[in-house]
Parts: structure tokens; sequence; C-alpha cells
């Protein structure tokens, strides 16, 4: 199991391809580090690893 500790700041939204929108939680966390970072091409997704 995966996850993170932070405070929940808000709601936001973001539109995916094909306009439909995706509602998403803002979750202030830190100090966090990049220590991976996923490209769809090597990957076949997008994401980052933090640390």
């Amino acid at each position: 199991m995966s996850g993170i500790l932070g405070k929940k700041i808000g709601m936001t939204s973001v539109f995916d391809d094909n306009g439909i929108s995706v509602p998403c939680t803002v979750i202030e966390a830190g100090p966090c580090f990049v220590t991976q970072i996923k490209t769809k091409d090597k990957d076949g997704y997008d994401s980052v690893q933090l640390g």
C-alpha cells in the first residue's frame, strides 16, 4: 500500500482529452523530494515518485 501524508487545502477539477471534468483533491505535502520521474515513453504512464 502506498500513501502520502498531507493537509487537504481544497478541490479543483481538470479536463481530460474528451473535455470531461475530473474532480481532484489538492493536498499540501512537504517538504518532499522527487526521487524518480516516470514517463509515458519509458514506463507507459506519467508520474513522479516522492521521498
